[in-house]
């Protein structure tokens, strides 16, 4: 990610170049003391950032509401999903993807996302309304690690989302992993 690590305040900030029009993009923030190898990997009709972290890749990912056929975004993770070694993997993003119940049930579309995040034993981790009553933010994870989700609604036009991974070293001692993310609209 040639260009793509500034430093601000105490954290290293990683943000998407390869964006697709004057709205979008990603920014992730990680302290310094941590160890992350950073790139933006191609991603049909969204942005994208994977950081392996330790043991953990996360990817962040945010696709713009204009596109109405999330096909070629899904073939796109698909893709990208297959090539991560790591055993531990969250996702993160505003997809604009609607993965309540009630939309699942009339919409092949978000079938087909659910069924990739599944086949790669990604499990949802939020399924409460992230902006009016829709789940447009999503969080899914594949580990053994203890984990946990929170929502927290309205800060902004969409709803901040934690994810807390507990992450074992030893038996006798144990870290947080927290990941959190603020994920706005751009006025759309």
């Amino acid at each position: 990610m040639r260009d793509q690590k500034r430093k601000h305040d105490q954290e290293y900030t990683y943000y998407s170049k390869k964006n697709l029009n004057q709205n979008d993009g990603l920014v992730v923030y990680v302290r310094k003391e941590i160890n992350v190898k950073a790139s933006e990997p191609d991603i049909s009709e969204g942005n994208c950032l994977l950081l392996d972290i330790g043991g953990y890749s996360v990817v962040c990912s945010y696709r713009p509401p204009c596109y109405s056929n999330p096909r070629k975004y899904i073939e796109s993770l698909d893709n990208l999903f297959k090539k991560i070694k790591n055993k531990n993997i969250v996702f993160r993003g505003d997809i604009n993807i609607n993965t309540l119940p009630c939309n699942v049930i009339v919409n092949d579309s978000v079938n087909d996302y659910l069924c990739l995040m599944a086949s790669h034993g990604l499990q949802q981790a939020i399924t409460l309304p992230t902006r009016t009553n829709s789940c447009l933010d999503h969080f899914m994870i594949r580990t053994n690690a203890i984990w946990q989700t929170s929502v927290f609604p309205e800060l902004t036009d969409h709803s901040h989302g934690t994810l807390v991974c507990q992450k074992f070293i030893d038996p006798a001692q144990s870290i947080l992993w927290i990941i959190s993310a603020l994920l706005r609209n751009s006025g759309k």
